[in-house]
Parts: structure tokens; C-alpha cells; sequence
């Protein structure tokens, strides 16, 4: 009897268990946070390509004295290795000109889309709309601005309910350095 109550007190003095239920308790906490970064991590990444992207294609646009469908065509083209590792599918890129002439206010003159095949309508407006720029952003008579505009539809692989999918938004603007740009020839 003696020897019974005294392997009943070693095994309430015994620990080894102990760290086996921690950690059972805890890899559920600890999955969902290793999982959840990396869609965290990836959205964060997905953020700068796409401002890298919207930057890119307003720069090149701006760039040149005049502008052609198959230019703009082989702009969009460059939108894929800037991306990667991402795909295009679920993004696109919207170039618009916007230009003040004649002492009218300013209307956006020109719009296209490539560089994915996400249906995105622009927040800058339609061709012959005024344009819906930043607070404080003026478009001066005889000025242009190309503003590009990325949008991605970011989709998280691993935990939806931490890092939402949700619809990603990107602009940059530039004044053209050599021509006006007002229309696409």
C-alpha cells in the first residue's frame, strides 16, 4: 500500500505532460498566426507592386511627345513583370488624360485599360467628364496630367477571416514632359 500512494505522489509531482498539452493548447494560436502573416505579408508586398505598377505605366506614358494605341498597348505588356510573382488576371491598369484647353476647366480627354482583366471603372472619371482629382490638384490652362490607376483584387490563400479580400487602389500622376498628349494617334 505503501509503495501505491508513494507512485500516486510521483505521478502528481510529474511534469512531462505538461509541456505536450501547452503546446496542444497553443498550435491552433500559433498556425493561425504563421498563416495569417504570410497573407498579411503578402498583401503588404501586393501594395507596392501595385503602386510600383500605377508609377510605371504614368511614367511611361508621360515620357513620350505623342502617344499610339500600340504604345500604350506595350506599356500595359510591362505591368506583368512588375507584378510577379502575382498574376494580372485579377488586376488591371487605367491610363487617363486629363488636360485644361482653351480656359475651359479640365475634362479628361482619353482613357484606356490593360494590364489585367479586372473590370474596374476609374475614380477619375469618363473621356469628356470632368475629372475627379485630388483636393487641391489643379490642372492649370493649358496643362496635361496622365493619371494611372491600379487596381487588384487581392484575394488572401490561407485565412480569409484575418486579412479580408478586398478590392486594392493605387495612382500616380504625371505631367507629360514633351507633348501635351491629348489624344492617342
Amino acid at each position: 500500500m505503501k509503495r501505491l500512494i508513494a507512485l500516486g505522489r510521483g505521478f502528481s509531482r510529474a511534469e512531462d505532460g505538461t509541456s505536450l498539452a501547452e503546446f496542444a493548447i497553443m498550435l491552433p494560436i500559433l498556425t493561425t498566426l504563421l498563416l495569417g502573416g504570410v497573407d498579411v505579408g503578402r498583401l503588404a508586398f501586393l501594395q507596392q507592386k501595385l503602386d510600383r505598377s500605377a508609377s510605371t505605366v504614368g511614367d511611361m506614358v508621360s515620357q513620350g511627345q505623342t502617344i499610339t494605341t500600340a504604345q500604350l498597348t506595350d506599356i500595359f505588356n510591362a505591368v506583368a513583370p512588375v507584378l510577379q510573382p502575382f498574376p494580372t488576371a485579377p488586376g488591371v491598369v487605367i491610363v487617363t488624360s486629363v488636360a485644361a484647353t482653351g480656359g475651359a476647366a479640365a475634362a479628361i480627354n482619353w482613357q484606356r485599360s490593360g494590364g489585367g482583366s479586372l473590370s474596374a471603372t476609374s475614380a477619375i472619371g469618363r473621356p469628356g467628364q470632368a475629372p475627379t482629382l485630388p483636393t487641391g490638384f489643379l490642372v492649370r490652362d493649358g496643362e496635361t496630367v496622365i493619371v494611372a490607376e491600379s487596381f487588384y483584387n487581392f484575394t488572401p490563400i490561407f485565412l480569409p477571416a484575418t486579412v479580408l479580400p478586398r478590392l486594392i487602389y493605387h495612382r500616380a500622376m504625371y505631367r507629360p514632359r514633351l507633348g501635351s498628349l491629348l489624344t492617342i494617334s
